[in-house]
């Protein structure tokens, strides 16, 4: 997601770059600043990697909380509460009611409930 968004902008920014040296015929700065566009990328993308491989942990914590982890660690090492769910959603942010109006609910973790 972070990288995405970061080469998402400045290939955005070389996007708009680009498109005042076209409005003015100029072809030459257009390829500088599309060499420029594919260097930042490959630079931010290489920094990123350097930094998820070196640092996983701390990189997930970033985007979640220490209890996501712990029970996303757990799944894939096969445990599980219940071999019967199917099903779970967080009522507070969802929009679409048709598993708890249509399944059996069997509990509730960090604000998830979970259906069978």
């Amino acid at each position: 997601f972070l990288l995405q968004m970061l080469v998402q902008g400045a290939g955005s920014g070389i996007a708009v770059l680009g498109a005042q040296y076209w409005g003015k015929k100029q072809i030459e700065p257009i390829r500088k600043v599309t060499s420029i566009g594919m260097v930042v990328g490959i630079a931010i993308s290489a920094v990123m990697m350097l930094v998820t491989c070196c640092f996983p942990s701390q990189t997930i914590s970033i985007l979640t909380n220490e209890e996501a982890v712990i029970a996303a660690k757990l799944c894939l090492e096969g445990y599980t509460l219940s071999e019967g769910i199917l099903y779970f959603l967080n009522p507070a942010l969802s929009s679409n009611f048709w598993v708890p109006n249509n399944r059996d609910y069997v509990m509730t973790i960090a604000g998830h409930d979970f259906y069978s």
